[in-house]
């Protein structure tokens, strides 16, 4: 089932309300069809040095817009597959992924997932309303709506109580660059000695609201994209835990380092990242 994001008997839904399941259900609907692709040969190509996207990225982002254009014909896009069909400004901004996990997706390791959020356009930043982070493989939909609890399914989400880093579940991606894979590395090195364990997931958005969840505590990326996060930072936040910059700067759409944590540890993480790579 979906969640419900208003009372039972309220027969009134605003419109963010209604925006809200329309994600989810958008969400869902790409998730499965990407699932169905699953079972079939993969189309690879190359969008850049350690960057591939398949057939199925594009299928899912492509039925994803199509729906939105139908329901909001004036809301813009922020996709992860560039689309110059697509309006990139609006009152609302749509943040997609279509695949987030392509490399696990395209060689059959069971953690990937479908992200979108909406964003109210503000100036030049993005506050986003809305989010779902749908996993397939588990038929988990991660979701909020601002300023409401956070669910999986219809269950509310809820953090780790853990409070220690040395009791901490860590978790990290590898950046493209060399030179962010060095410094991750180092990061590596060091955290290995501080934390519980330490866990390479290959999606963002699933890590990040794993950490909502309270299956591990903290998430970073030195190089995430908006529509790595923008969705389950939302989430995350609903739930109580903080996403920042390595500098402890909290989220903004357009930055490129990401440390995600319930909230408990946060600064004390940063002071390790910074100790790690000086």
């Amino acid at each position: 089932m979906y969640p419900r994001s208003a009372p039972i008997g309220d027969s009134i839904m605003t419109d963010l309300n209604h925006l809200y399941l329309f994600t989810c259900e958008l969400a869902k609907a790409a998730g499965e069809l990407i699932q169905a692709k699953a079972k079939e040969p993969r189309t690879l190509h190359k969008k850049g040095f350690r960057d591939i996207v398949t057939d199925a990225d594009f299928a899912a982002q492509k039925l994803i817009t199509t729906k939105i254009q139908e329901k909001y014909p004036h809301h813009g896009f922020l996709p992860e597959e560039k689309d110059h069909m697509l309006p990139s400004s609006g009152e609302w901004i749509w943040i997609i992924d279509p695949v987030d996990g392509t490399s696990n997706y395209s060689r059959g390791i069971p953690n990937y997932c479908v992200s979108i959020a909406a964003a109210k356009q503000v100036g030049s930043s993005l506050d986003v309303h809305v989010g779902a982070v749908y996993d397939p493989i588990h038929d988990e939909l991660f979701s909020a709506q601002k300023g409401k609890p956070a669910v999986c399914n219809e269950r509310t989400l809820r953090r780790s109580p853990v409070d220690e880093i040395s009791e901490s579940v860590f978790t990290l991606d590898w950046s493209r660059s060399p030179e962010n894979r060095a410094k991750t590395l180092q990061i590596l090195n060091h955290m290995v000695h501080e934390t519980r364990t330490i866990r390479a997931i290959g999606t963002a958005a699933l890590a990040i609201c794993w950490i909502a969840d309270g299956r591990v505590d903290s998430y970073i990326n030195y190089d995430i994209s908006p529509w790595d996060n923008a969705a389950a930072q939302l989430i995350l936040h609903e739930a109580g835990g903080r996403v920042s910059n390595f500098a402890n700067k909290d989220w903004h759409w357009q930055q490129r380092d990401c440390l995600a944590s319930n909230g408990r540890f946060h600064e004390a993480i940063c002071a390790h990242l910074l100790r790690a790579t000086t």
